[in-house]
């Protein structure tokens, strides 16, 4: 009998609050906090307002995510899919955006 492949999973809004409210209280002692956990998957998920700066995100499938509000700030995205995903009032200075797919992501 073949084992059962496991897929990544989108996260829940609880999860990326728990995780997200982790980050902050690790900065704010000084330490860089948790990575994103590697079986979330994060096309379209809701991370919006999330706090994503300084990440590296190198190869992200972010496409169609809710990244409203979110904080990107000096995060690496290079060869990020973030196609159709909604950046409407996303922090992105100091972003490394290079070779990013953007196509049709929302900017404004």
């Amino acid at each position: 009998m073949t084992a059962r492949r496991t897929y990544p999973t989108p996260p829940t809004r609880a999860e990326i609050e728990d995780w997200n409210a982790a980050r902050q209280q690790a900065r704010a002692a000084g330490t860089p906090g948790p990575l994103l956990p590697e079986d979330w998957d994060l096309a379209h998920a809701d991370l919006s307002g999330v706090d994503l700066s300084g990440l590296d995100l190198t190869g992200a499938y972010l496409r169609k995510a809710d990244l409203r509000g979110a904080d990107l700030s000096g995060a690496v995205l290079i060869d990020a899919d973030m196609g159709w995903a909604d950046l409407r009032g996303a922090d992105l200075r100091g972003a490394d955006l290079r070779d990013a797919y953007l196509c049709g992501a929302l900017r404004a």
